[in-house]
Formats: C-alpha cells, sequence, structure tokens
C-alpha cells in the first residue's frame, strides 16, 4: 500500500493544490489513483467540482454508515475520489468518544482491498491538530508537507 499523506497544520500551504497536481500527474501517466478529501473545508471536492450532500461524502463513513468503497466517485480523468463535506469537523467529537474509530481508516482500506492493489492513495488533509490528521498519520508510506515559499530574515 502506497499512502501519501498531505499535511501541515498551517493552513494556506497548497496541501490541496499539490494532491490535486500529485493524483493528475499519476493519472496521466496510466495509473489510478485514490485520493480521499479528509478536511472538513472540503476545497478539494470544490476543485473537482463536486457538491455531494454529507450522506456522500466521507462523513458517512465515519459514521458508520457506508463503506468508502461505495463512496468512491470515477472521475474520467482516471482518479477515484472520496469527497468531503462541512459535516466532517463533527468527526473529532466521535473520535474522543470512540477511540477504536481512530483506526477505522486504516481497517477499512485494507479490509475493503482498497491498499492491496497497490495504486496509489493521496489523502488531502485538514490544517489543524485535530483527529482527523491524525487519523492518516497511522496509515502512511509518505509524508508530504507543503511548506510556503516565505524569505527568511
Amino acid at each position: 500500500m502506497t499512502v501519501i499523506v498531505v499535511f501541515n497544520q498551517k493552513g494556506g500551504v497548497g496541501k490541496t493544490t499539490v494532491s490535486a497536481n500529485l493524483a493528475a500527474a499519476i493519472a496521466k501517466n496510466g495509473v489510478e489513483p485514490l485520493v480521499i478529501d479528509l478536511d472538513p473545508q472540503a476545497h478539494l471536492t470544490s476543485l473537482y467540482g463536486i457538491k455531494p450532500k454529507s450522506s456522500q461524502s466521507i462523513y458517512r463513513f465515519f459514521q458508520g454508515a457506508s463503506t468508502l468503497s461505495d463512496l468512491i466517485i470515477t472521475r474520467d480523468d482516471g482518479i477515484n475520489f472520496v469527497p468531503s463535506h462541512l459535516e466532517l469537523g463533527k468527526v473529532d467529537a466521535q473520535l474522543t468518544r470512540h477511540k477504536d474509530h481512530v483506526w477505522r481508516l486504516k481497517l477499512a482500506l485494507t479490509a475493503e482491498m482498497l491498499s492491496g492493489y497497490g495504486l496509489p492513495i493521496i489523502i488531502d488533509c485538514t490544517p489543524t491538530l485535530a483527529c482527523c490528521l491524525f487519523l492518516p498519520c497511522l496509515l502512511p508510506t509518505s509524508f508530504l508537507p507543503p511548506l510556503p515559499p516565505n524569505t527568511w530574515p
């Protein structure tokens, strides 16, 4: 399983842009990546022109009402995508009450064999230190922290 977690606790550093462009480059080379928008702001979902209801997003998975496979949208460009929704912000409260939910994403990727085909999985993370940020940290092969091009004094 190749999991690339694109994260940085700071907002505006290009996490979503990096996730989208990395997925596009991989798809252009004939490999169909799975991209998961794990940011309640859902900018990647919006960038892809998708306006899901919360019942059609990763939030539904964390409620235990859907599998990841059922939420995948296959795009014309070869990218498989699991959209996000603003309701995902509620997951942190659920995770703090039910500690076993922390492993839900990793277990689902394995149980649904989404991780077994050698296809890359790209996860666009939220710009906070909330539980949603730590979930993908349990399963990566690689971390990709975009950094802003600041100048040094």
